[in-house]
């Protein structure tokens, strides 16, 4: 009886233990938080119209195109309607009014589809696309660049869910694809080689060709040209063109009210991005709903240009030890001061995990090396803080004499191994 109450009393004091371990680690993590909600208040970013360096200035940044799968139930008579003004459609060559109106203009069913969905409805603010076949989401929705530029693309979305929310059964949203750019005024695109980018894409294309967003390519010659990395198929894709030139070839002058501190005369380079469920699942963000993605976007931004870097040539053989452009960097913490989670994208720094543990045998190699050099004796216990303790003790007169601070040493090889500083 007494062993058992023993037992029982070892028992409920290690209960205790764990709880009040478990409590200790909540209380750690609500000041993490904290702290890190604080840091992330007095960070700032450079915004728009701010000079980046090397002449170039940061017009704008925006979410360009937001495309979103709804699941849930469509009402049949609502698809029936539809697929019967569609066949109207194609009759009379022209879009039919469906009966739905958002932000007072009327969705106009057109006379076709769009790939997998049977019925395709237009307004200036959108597009979306319902199906009722088995085992595809029901609605597929694209915000306009001119909806999301104009409310913003919280609102936006907050817009179109509640008012989905009026003719369709909703039972959750994701986002299946997101576009983020930035404008720049003072970039010569025709003098940065395609040599000067490191990317992990395999496609790497510079094209005299402009596509624009209903498919039409127009062709400038050497005037004018896209740079391709990615295609649309990857996970992501980064499209660098003169956006000055889709202006003109499209109409769009709209544009010319949202790039703060133009001049009214440089040509403005657009640097734009496309990602895809696959990049959004390496932040877990593919099963979010499309508010939490937006709230992301900082650092969707930030991982995407670590992914794609500008460089510096030198007379180096190995480009990835060629130091980033300093502006291209400022360029990665620009805009979204508020939409910054902290999120990293799991799959790259599991890869410099790897790399990291990679180098352990050579610092291994050279920790014991000094040691042995500095005439080191070996202790029956220890040894291991010992070496370090000489290493430390090497390391601190070898950087006084280079005049140099770890953090100089850090950044410099932080530019060379391509890795963005993630603030």
């Amino acid at each position: 009886m007494d062993e058992y109450m023993r037992l029982c009393e070892e028992a409920e004091r290690r209960r205790k233990e764990r709880a009040s371990e478990r409590q200790a680690q909540r209380e750690r993590r609500e000041r993490l938080t904290a702290l890190l909600a604080e840091q992330r208040r007095r960070m700032t970013y450079p915004g728009e119209g701010t000079d980046l360096g090397d002449g170039v200035r940061l017009l704008h940044v925006a979410v360009d195109s937001l495309a979103v799968t709804v699941y849930g139930e469509v009402p049949a008579p609502l698809v029936e309607r539809w697929l019967n003004l569609k066949q109207e459609a194609r009759e009379a060559d022209a879009p039919q009014e469906s009966g739905l109106v958002f932000r007072g203009n009327h969705l106009l069913v057109q006379p076709w589809g769009w790939r997998s969905y049977a019925i395709w409805l237009q307004s200036p603010d959108l597009s979306v696309m319902v199906t009722n076949r088995t085992g595809y989401p029901p609605l597929y929705i694209q915000l306009r660049a001119s909806y999301l530029y104009t409310v913003g693309p919280a609102k936006a979305w907050e817009e179109v869910a509640a008012w989905i929310d009026t003719w369709i059964m909703r039972n959750s949203a994701r986002v299946s694809r997101i576009d983020l750019c930035a404008d720049l005024q003072g970039w010569d695109l025709s003098e940065t080689p395609l040599t000067h980018f490191l990317t992990m894409a395999k496609i790497r294309e510079r094209r005299p060709d402009l596509v624009l967003d209903d498919g039409r390519v127009i062709y400038f010659g050497n005037r004018t040209f896209t740079l391709y990395f990615g295609r649309r198929s990857s996970p992501i894709m980064a499209r660098i063109y003169d956006k000055t030139a889709e202006v003109v070839a499209t109409g769009k002058t709209w544009l010319y009210n949202y790039w703060s501190g133009w001049d009214g005369q440089s040509r403005v380079v657009r640097v734009e991005y496309t990602m895809g469920r696959e990049w959004l699942e390496a932040f877990d963000l593919a099963e979010a709903e499309p508010a939490d993605v937006l709230e992301a976007v900082g650092d969707l931004w930030r991982e995407a240009m670590a992914w794609l870097t500008l460089r510096r040539p030198t007379s180096d053989p190995n480009k990835s030890r060629w130091p980033l452009a300093e502006w291209w960097v400022r360029l990665a913490g620009a805009g979204w001061a508020d939409c910054r989670q902290g999120l990293v994208r799991g799959a790259r720094f599991r890869v410099m995990d790897a790399e990291a543990e990679a180098l352990a045998p050579g610092l291994l190699g050279y920790l014991t090396s000094v040691a042995v050099r500095k005439g080191y004796r070996i202790p029956q216990r220890g040894a291991g803080r010992s070496v370090m303790a000489i290493a430390a003790e090497v390391l601190r007169d070898y950087m006084r004499r280079k005049s140099e601070t770890w953090e100089d040493a850090i950044r410099r090889k932080a530019q060379r191994s391509n890795i963005v500083r993630r603030d």
